[in-house]
C-alpha cells in the first residue's frame, strides 16, 4: 500500500527542482549603435572620395589632395577601431553565451535526474498495484479523497518536471544558435577589419607618395603660404577695422579717477540696443549646437596655431576654421543676423561678415553671393556659393569673432561624425 507521506515528500522535492533559477543574461544592444556609427563614418568617406576626386582631377599634386586624404586615412582608422570594438563586443557577448551553456547543460542533467528518481521512486513505490483499485481500496471516504489528491499530484509533478526538461532544453538550444551567430559574424568583422587594415596601408602609400611630391615643390610651397599669410591679414584687418568701429559707434566714455596720472583716463563702455543682446545672448546659448554652414565636408585646417602638413619646422596660424568641401557648394549662415559686410579680399576671394549682437561670423573663399548689405538672414539661410581654386579645392573658412576676440569655430558647431 503507497501512503499519502510518500507523495508528500515527492511533491516538496520536486516543488525545490522547480524553483531552480533559469536565467538569461541578455547581451547588450550594441550592434545597431556599431552599425550606425560606421553607417556614418562610410558616408563621411563618400563624401571625401568625391572631395579627393575633384582635387584629383586637376592632375596636380596639392596640399588639399593631402588634406582630404588625410581625412580619409583617419576615418578608415576610426572604421577600423569600431570594428575592434565591437569585435571586443562579440567576445564578451561569445563568453556570456558559453557560459549560460555550460549553466543550463547542469540545469538540465539535474533536472532530469530528479525525473528519473521521481519515476523511479513512483515506479517501486507503485509496483503491482492497480490505482483504480488502490483509489477505490479506501477504508473511508476521507481516506479515498485523500489517495485521489496524492496520485493527481504526482501527475501533476511527472508533467510540471517534464514541462522544465523540455524548457531548459529549448532555451539550451537557443543559446548554441545564438552561439553559432555571434562566430558567423565575427567571422565577418575580422575579414571586413582585414580589409579596412589593407585599404589604410594602400592609403599611406598613396600619402608618402603626394608627400615627396609636395617636398619636391618647396619654393611653390613657400611662396603659396606667403600668399595665404598675407590674405589672412588683410581679412583680419577687414574684421577688425570693421568691428573697432562698431565698438566705438556703439559705446559712451566714462571718466576713471587717475593712477599714475594727473590727466582723467576716458575709456569705453559697449551699449548695445535690447534686441542686439537678446541676439547675444541667443548665439551664446547655442554654443556646440550651431549647424554647419555647408551639408558635406570636413575641418581641413584647424583653429590656432599648428605645424604645416609639408613644410618642415613651419608653424601656421589660423584665424577660424577650413571647411573643404564639394565644387559649387552651398554655403549657409550659421545663425541669424544682419549681414554687415561684402567685400572682396585677394587670397579670400569674396567674404560675407554677418552680425549677431556683439558676435560676427565670417564666410570666406567664396565664388558669388546671393545677400545684400543690411539683409535680416535666418539661420541655415542660402548666403552665397563656395570658391573653386585652381587646384580644384573646394573651401570654406569660417571665423566666429566675439568683439575683437577670435573664437574657435569648431566648439559652436554642432557634432559631426568626423572632424
Amino acid at each position: 500500500m503507497i501512503s499519502g507521506k510518500i507523495f508528500s515528500n515527492w511533491y516538496i522535492v520536486v516543488l525545490a527542482l522547480a524553483c531552480i533559477p533559469l536565467t538569461y543574461v541578455a547581451a547588450p544592444a550594441s550592434k545597431v549603435k556599431f552599425e550606425q556609427e560606421r553607417k556614418a563614418l562610410l558616408e563621411k568617406i563618400k563624401t571625401i572620395n568625391r572631395i579627393l576626386a575633384q582635387t584629383e582631377s586637376k592632375r596636380k599634386t596639392n596640399t588639399g589632395q593631402l588634406t582630404a586624404l588625410n581625412k580619409k586615412i583617419e576615418t578608415n582608422n576610426l572604421i577600423i577601431n569600431s570594428l575592434t570594438q565591437e569585435i571586443k563586443s562579440i567576445n564578451q557577448q561569445l563568453n556570456r553565451h558559453l557560459q549560460k551553456i555550460n549553466t543550463l547543460q547542469k540545469e538540465l542533467v539535474q533536472l532530469k535526474d530528479e525525473y528519473a528518481k521521481i519515476l523511479f521512486l513512483g515506479a517501486k513505490s507503485m509496483h503491482d498495484i492497480n490505482i483504480l483499485v488502490f483509489i477505490f481500496s479506501a477504508n473511508s471516504f476521507h481516506t479515498l479523497l485523500q489517495r485521489l489528491r496524492v496520485t493527481k499530484q504526482y501527475a501533476k509533478i511527472r508533467r510540471t518536471h517534464f514541462q522544465d526538461i523540455k524548457k531548459v532544453d529549448l532555451q539550451l538550444r537557443s543559446q548554441r544558435i545564438e552561439l553559432e551567430k555571434q562566430i558567423r559574424r565575427k567571422k565577418l568583422l575580422l575579414q571586413t577589419r582585414q580589409r579596412e587594415h589593407q585599404e589604410l596601408q594602400t592609403l599611406k602609400q598613396q600619402q608618402s607618395k603626394i608627400i615627396i611630391g609636395l617636398e619636391q615643390q618647396h619654393g611653390k610651397l613657400v611662396k603659396e603660404l606667403n600668399q595665404q599669410s598675407a590674405a589672412i591679414k588683410r581679412l583680419d584687418k577687414l574684421i577688425s577695422d570693421i568691428v573697432k568701429k562698431e565698438l566705438l559707434a556703439k559705446k559712451t566714455p566714462t571718466i576713471e579717477q587717475p593712477t599714475n596720472s594727473s590727466s582723467n583716463i576716458s575709456t569705453y563702455k559697449q551699449v548695445l540696443s535690447a534686441s542686439a543682446k537678446a541676439l547675444a545672448a541667443q548665439f551664446t546659448q547655442n554654443r556646440g549646437k550651431l549647424p554647419w554652414p555647408v551639408k558635406t565636408g570636413f575641418i581641413s585646417n584647424k583653429f590656432g596655431i599648428r605645424m604645416h602638413p609639408v613644410l618642415r619646422n613651419v608653424q601656421v596660424e589660423n584665424l577660424g576654421i577650413d571647411i573643404q568641401t564639394q565644387e559649387k557648394a552651398t554655403v549657409h549662415a550659421i545663425f541669424t543676423g544682419v549681414v554687415k559686410t561684402i567685400s572682396f579680399v585677394p587670397g579670400m576671394n569674396q567674404v560675407i561678415i554677418i552680425q549677431h549682437g556683439d558676435y560676427h561670423t565670417v564666410y570666406a573663399k567664396l565664388a558669388s553671393v546671393n545677400v545684400k548689405v543690411g539683409q535680416q538672414v535666418q539661420s541655415q539661410e542660402p548666403i552665397g556659393i563656395i570658391y573653386t581654386d585652381k587646384n580644384g579645392v573646394s573651401e570654406l573658412q569660417l571665423q566666429i569673432w566675439k568683439g575683437i576676440q577670435k573664437l574657435n569655430p569648431a566648439v559652436w558647431l554642432t557634432k559631426q561624425p568626423i572632424e
